[in-house]
């Protein structure tokens, strides 16, 4: 401590004279050590510790490159050699172990590096910049991801095991959590909330009031946070209600989303649970809700099993259980369901009837993702238990391309913000595949295994350069980074990238 905050803590212990006990002036001290100007600054300061150390890989995040004139031929043998703070052994060397993205040492053998170099082959266009995770988030299953709308760098992520706490004999029993992650910190959450008793399986910030956080939870309720509060107390909370169909759910709320309704309209919250409800939820008076939909089971042989989730836990009902939604980009009352029996069904906020036709392709098994493209809102993707991927039109009741896994079911798909024909998947098994249309094929056109891990959840950045971040069962988000122009936005406007798109996928269906 410099001189001045030397004097002003002796003038507390001395504030007083003789009659002070020593216990009121250690109260001062701590008092003034916790102080929010002081803990504001040391928060500044950690930021800008943990940025040094960082450079370089928020610098690639962004797209960028540092250049200097240390970059010789030389140099850039070793570029990937880690900062002092990355030193062989360290917590976040360790956590860099990964085949596209890992730091090369200066003390590697050239035998070493020639091994390195063939592991890597395959994914050269991927690689990991680093890993949100700290030990508050170790070995916690992450559920969920949601980026803010208004600030591009905060991260928000759910913690959770699946299933509702104290459901059987040998049931988990895991309070929830949420982190609020920042890139000017990748090391420790900005913000936690801690929810007792039950996990997060859904989270979503709202667009209107950026610090609203909207959280779902695996015993069926439903919470709206402010982050700027340092508070675990929610501002509204679901609650049961005697009126059938207007309380909260009554199984896992598996996605949350916002909706802007369009101009002028403001945007309403919308929920999908195991309970097979998808319900609205408006909060001027506070959080109340009215059914948009209740989901029938189909007919036929899907009908006859019990699906399971994401964490192998058997589902709750044998009436069809929601997994996940979408609006369409282009008109925000039509959207589409996944279901546990394998169905997804086209639907309207102003009717609670499935709209024809159905579509049917992922053998009865669970539906975990659906997404509309960005770019071209007829066509939408789903990701299966079923160890596939597929493209569909509204148009059509049998999908239009499919992309098969490593035999491991796909948890998560998501399109790329910026590219129309570029989208990427995670499966069971660790790996993360980014496709790009324009290839002509449909396998990957990169991929990046995670060893000894389930990756459970996905996105893209939403910035210009293309950034994914994966969420797994070690309680870790790993930030990866893919480099080449074939992922990054075209030259060509975004009619242009429509009508690209469409050509593409008519070759790839010829």
């Amino acid at each position: 401590m410099d001189d001045e905050t030397t004097m002003l803590m002796a003038e507390m212990d001395d504030d007083g004279g003789e009659d002070t006990s020593k216990h009121d002036r250690h109260a001062r001290r701590r008092a003034w050590m916790n102080s929010e100007q002081v803990l504001t600054t040391l928060l500044q300061v950690e930021r800008v510790v943990v940025h040094n150390i960082w450079q370089v890989e928020q610098l690639a995040y962004r797209g960028l490159r540092l250049e200097n004139h240390l970059d010789t031929a030389d140099d850039r043998k070793t570029q990937a050699a880690p900062s002092p703070a990355l030193a062989r052994g360290s917590p976040q060397a360790m956590s860099m172990q990964n085949i596209g993205g890992e730091r090369r040492h200066a003390d590697d053998s050239p035998e070493d590096e020639d091994e390195d170099e063939d592991q890597a082959r395959g994914e050269a266009n991927m690689r990991v910049l680093w890993k949100f995770g700290c030990s508050v988030t170790q070995n916690k299953n992450i559920t969920c991801m949601s980026w803010n709308r208004a600030n591009s760098d905060l991260l928000a992520v759910g913690y959770g095991e699946y299933g509702i706490p104290g459901a059987g004999s040998s049931a988990k029993r895991h309070d929830g959590l949420v982190a609020c992650w920042s890139l000017k910190n990748p090391v420790h959450p900005e913000r936690i909330i801690e929810v007792p008793n039950a996990g997060v399986s859904a989270v979503g910030f709202s667009h209107d009031h950026p610090n609203l956080l909207a959280v779902g939870n695996t015993d069926g309720t439903l919470a709206l946070y402010d982050v700027r509060k340092r508070s675990n107390i929610p501002d509204l909370k679901s609650t049961v209600s005697s009126i059938p169909g207007t309380g909260q759910h009554t199984g896992t709320i598996w996605e949350v989303q916002w909706v802007q309704k369009g101009k002028d309209r403001g945007e309403s919250l919308v929920s999908i649970a195991a309970d097979g409800r998808v319900k609205q939820w408006t909060i001027q008076k506070g959080l109340e809700c009215v059914n948009l939909l209740r989901l029938k089971r189909s007919q036929g042989e899907a009908a006859t099993g019990t699906a399971t989730a994401k964490g192998g836990e058997a589902m709750l009902s044998r009436q069809s259980g929601g997994m996940c939604f979408d609006f369409n980009p282009q008109e925000p009352i039509q959207y589409i369901v996944g279901t546990e029996d394998g169905t997804v069904h086209k639907c309207n906020t102003t009717q609670e009837q499935y709209i024809p036709p159905d579509f049917v392709g992922h053998g009865g098994e669970p539906v975990y993702r659906v997404r509309y493209s960005p770019f071209c809102s007829e066509y939408f993707l789903t990701c299966s238990a079923d160890w596939t991927t597929r493209l569909w039109s509204e148009k059509k009741s049998n999908n239009v391309l499919t992309f098969d896994s490593v035999q491991a079911a796909v948890h998560d798909c998501a399109w790329s913000p910026v590219n129309s024909c570029v989208f990427g998947t995670v499966t069971a098994q660790g790996r993360v595949d980014v496709y790009n249309l324009k290839r002509g094929t449909l396998e990957p056109a990169c991929k990046l295994p995670l060893d000894d891990r389930r990756l459970n959840c996905m996105q893209f950045a939403q910035q210009e350069s293309p950034v994914l971040v994966v969420g797994d069962d070690k309680g870790e988000v790993t930030v990866i980074k893919l480099d080449g122009e074939e992922y990054e936005r075209p030259s060509e406007d975004d009619d242009s990238q429509v009508q690209q798109f469409q050509k593409t996928v008519q070759k790839l269906t010829a």
